[in-house]
């Protein structure tokens, strides 16, 4: 049986919900999912996959979209629980993740706290002490665009950068479904590009959105945002591709 689906996890920081939608796939092959959380997010992983009748005892892998810790925060947690689980992402990614480079996000943080403020507001921040320290790790496999993994008929790494370097999402080929990790965010049910404030580099997002305008999506798993089906995603991508990011 071949299934795609997303998990629903939601995280309150200062009385406000942060609601997260990693997504997971599973067919005779194997199960993989797509971003993890938080650090320290292992069982509540496991309680929305239940609720979506998933069973993570059959996870195989891990792809990491980008090293941010929202992404990839959890992963830790779910290794000492499933220790034969392999952890993928694009081999640019694989050198934060592995410690091999210092994280962009760090740096990015770092002088965001000796600029003006208003840059990034601190009510976008969740608080990286708030959760357990985030832990280099082995990369098992590292990912290449246009690289297809024998998933649930075809799952496609696509490069989409702008968000991060080396940032991936993957295009689902017999459900024309593409899981956009960053690249794309759902806000109030509008499809968008990632807050300008969040990305590396802002232009490149829309130099990505153009890019995935040449697939045949009819729907999106957003990782913030959830589920968007349109039928005129082609032209949506388009016109974000001409649009200037939103703080």
């Amino acid at each position: 049986m071949i299934r795609i689906a997303q998990l629903k996890i939601v995280y309150h920081h200062n009385g406000h919900p942060f609601p997260m939608y990693p997504a997971i796939l599973e067919d005779e092959n194997g199960m993989v999912l797509v971003d993890c959380c938080f650090p320290g997010f292992a069982d509540q992983l496991i309680q929305a996959g239940e609720k979506a009748n998933f069973d993570l005892n059959n996870l195989t892998d891990v792809i990491v979209t980008h090293h941010d810790f929202d992404h990839f925060g959890g992963y830790e947690s779910l290794k000492e629980k499933f220790p034969s689980i392999r952890l993928m992402a694009s081999s640019l990614q694989a050198d934060y993740i592995d410690g091999s480079k210092t994280s962009l996000r760090v740096k990015m943080m770092q002088e965001h706290e000796t600029a003006d403020r208003a840059v990034f507001p601190k009510r976008k921040r969740i608080p990286r002490d708030a959760f357990p320290p985030v832990r280099f790790a082995h990369v098992d496999v590292r990912l290449s665009d246009a690289q297809e993994l024998p998933i649930c008929g075809g799952a496609v790494i696509v490069e989409t950068p702008g968000h991060m370097p080396g940032h991936i999402s993957i295009y689902m080929k017999q459900f024309k479904t593409l899981i956009s990790g960053d690249a794309l965010v759902l806000r109030h049910g509008v499809l968008g590009l990632p807050d300008e404030s969040s990305n590396i580099d802002h232009l490149q997002t829309r130099i990505t959105a153009r890019k995935l305008s040449e697939l045949d999506i009819k729907q999106i798993f957003c990782f913030h945002g959830g589920l968007y089906r349109s039928d005129h995603i082609r032209e949506e991508l388009i016109s974000l591709s001409k649009k200037e990011c939103r703080v």
